[in-house]
């Protein structure tokens, strides 16, 4: 990858595809859960603390004035340069944090989150996500319909390579979604059973 001038769009490319938390997780951090919040997400390693803003896409240490990109979080805990820092993000693309999203399954689960709670916690797709493959590459959906739907903030990435298909009230409030995959098929509550998300979903990004 470094081996040769890398473009600026192979950059934000990989800006987008990793997050900070698959950093920090590799690097042996963990959620703290009673000290996070939806938009603001605790890690500690030891002494070390690291919250993680923007879903996914920002950080800042509490203890000093650092703060950033995924690639400056890689400078910041590696004390590396910046092509170095490149590297090592571009070897965690395609890295499966263990637990849902950024956010550890007891935060998640807790039953102070909302519905709505639950789904901001989620990264929005982009191209080349498990969720954009399942939906252009198996379900044959045109890139610019995936586009629409996800600036009209209506598809979540799920855990285990799932998509979750938001639901709606009248208001435009997230009610529920239903999680689909390649061999996944769940619901979250909220929602009646009987009409498929994933289809009012797409319909909805149509009009």
């Amino acid at each position: 990858m470094i081996g040769r001038k890398m473009k600026r769009r192979e950059i934000e490319g990989l800006r987008e595809a990793v997050s900070c938390a698959a950093v920090l997780e590799e690097a042996g951090f963990a959620v703290d859960a009673k000290g996070s919040t939806r938009r603001a997400v605790k890690f500690r390693r030891s002494s070390e603390i690291v919250i993680v803003t923007h879903e996914g896409r920002g950080w800042f240490d509490p203890l000093s004035e650092a703060k950033g990109d995924v690639f400056g979080l890689v400078e910041h805990l590696d004390r590396a340069g910046f092509l170095e820092a490149v590297e090592k993000v571009g070897s965690l693309v395609g890295f499966k944090i263990s637990a849902p999203g950024w956010q550890s399954r007891s935060f998640v689960a807790n039953s102070e989150f909302s519905v709505s709670d639950r789904w901001q916690a989620r990264r929005r797709p982009w191209q080349g996500s498990s969720t954009w493959q399942y939906l252009h590459n198996e379900r044959c959906l045109p890139t610019y319909l995936l586009r629409t739907a996800i600036e009209r903030d209506l598809l979540r990435e799920g855990p285990n390579g799932s998509l979750w298909a938001a639901h709606t009230n009248h208001a435009g409030d997230i009610t529920g979604w239903e999680a689909r995959g390649p061999q996944y098929r769940g619901f979250a509550t909220g929602e009646r059973r009987s009409c498929s998300a994933l289809a009012r979903t797409l319909q909805c990004a149509w009009l």
